[in-house]
């Protein structure tokens, strides 16, 4: 039998209630179990982290609002979690935590094996809590960390606290989502996290609700997304004194960044359906068939083709090619097109591969052994002809 779910919220729990949910627990039935809400006796909580110890099989655990409203209760919890080795999402929104709370649970929460996703929104942290939380944040190859982090409705944490959580999250090499909705930041700690954005590669989603913000952040988040390539795709800033126009401009730009991606990983699947064509340009071999109308050379080893490499355009007639400023190998009528002044004509695409870039192209692919003609190989009017690999497997191969 699968794990299932038990939810319950905002109710008055039994003592036969809790004696069910303990035995589910124990037997490895619940996934998800989520008590939001819920009352019960210091005497059926202790119960339940009992089980929540023992459970194998518990991934998400919700005690939002108010369940664990005491530090008798945390130390219960902090215990559980210790022995615990399941649990991947804890959520404790609206529990009168503190930093002191904070302190008594944090070891627990660095050591757990599992635990990805940590909800402490309107938890009352300070300065002292968002530096046990930077702690859950190690730097790049340190060892595991979370994923997912909520802090938001914590008007307690100053600027200090939120620069340092801007550093932890410049550093993180996990942190994907990051909500910060409802606390008073202001344009100040909105430029840090900026910096923090520009220099992370993971993180992807920022919530920046009702954050105080006015145009003058939202310039700064703009300049970011529009100079800075980052993993970032989704940036909320709703209910903030930021013109529609702005944070039309900063959507615009991250929806294409999302484009992009999809782009790249159609050329993925096209270059996975096409295992003919060389997938590594160290084994490119050079040969005497040429593209009429390209570069030619004579045979030579491959060794020597990635030794001797020489500027493009040299014997080349196709214009675009005497413009590229990168070197190519002997033989081959292709660059990178990552300098190329011509790269924003085709198809938009910034970054080219030697031997991939001609797939983004209007030609079809030519089987194995198949020389393109001069016509198919000639730069077209709209500049969408092949601007990459131009030198194919030899004829009659």
């Amino acid at each position: 039998m699968l794990p299932g779910s038990i939810q319950i919220s905002g109710e008055t729990l039994s003592g036969a209630e809790i004696r069910d949910i303990c035995e589910s627990l124990r037997e490895n039935s619940v996934r998800l179990l989520s008590l939001r809400g819920c009352q019960l006796s210091e005497r059926d909580f202790g119960h339940v982290c009992r089980g929540v110890a023992e459970s194998r099989s518990l991934a998400q655990l919700n005690l939002n609002l108010g369940i664990v409203s005491n530090i008798n209760r945390v130390k219960q919890l902090a215990e559980a979690l210790k022995t615990n080795r399941s649990v991947q999402s804890l959520f404790l929104h609206g529990s009168p935590l503190t930093d002191a709370g904070l302190a008594l649970l944090n070891p627990a929460l660095s050591i757990h094996p599992s635990l990805v996703a940590l909800d402490l929104g309107d938890c009352m942290l300070g300065d002292e809590g968002i530096n046990l939380i930077c702690g859950l944040l190690p730097p790049d190859g340190a060892k595991s960390g979370l994923k997912e982090l909520t802090l938001s409705a914590n008007p307690g944490i100053t600027s200090k606290g939120w620069g340092r959580l801007a550093i932890a999250v410049a550093h993180s090499s996990q942190l994907r989502v990051l909500n910060l909705d409802y606390n008073p930041l202001g344009d100040q700690v909105a430029g840090m996290l900026a910096v923090a954005v520009a220099s992370s590669r993971t993180l992807e989603v920022l919530d920046l609700e009702g954050t105080g913000l006015t145009n003058q952040s939202a310039q700064t988040l703009l300049d970011m997304v529009e100079n800075y390539p980052t993993a970032l795709r989704t940036l909320i800033l709703a209910e903030n004194n930021i013109s529609p126009e702005l944070q039309q401009q900063i959507s615009d730009l991250l929806s294409e960044g999302e484009e992009e991606e999809e782009t790249e990983a159609h050329e993925v699947t096209a270059r996975e359906k096409n295992p003919w064509i060389c997938q590594n340009i160290d084994s490119l071999a050079v040969g005497s068939h040429s593209v009429p109308g390209c570069c030619s050379e004579p045979r030579q080893s491959q060794q020597a083709a990635l030794t001797s490499p020489r500027q493009a355009g040299e014997g080349c007639t196709n214009p675009p090619f005497m413009q590229c400023r990168k070197s190519v190998l002997p033989g081959l009528c292709c660059c990178n097109m990552a300098d190329c002044p011509w790269r924003s004509l085709l198809l938009g695409r910034q970054h080219y591969h030697p031997v991939w870039c001609w797939l983004d192209c209007s030609l079809k692919p030519a089987p194995p052994g198949h020389c393109l003609s001069t016509e198919e190989h000639s730069i077209r009017a709209d500049l969408k002809a092949c601007a990459g690999l131009v030198l194919l497997p030899p004829c009659g191969v």
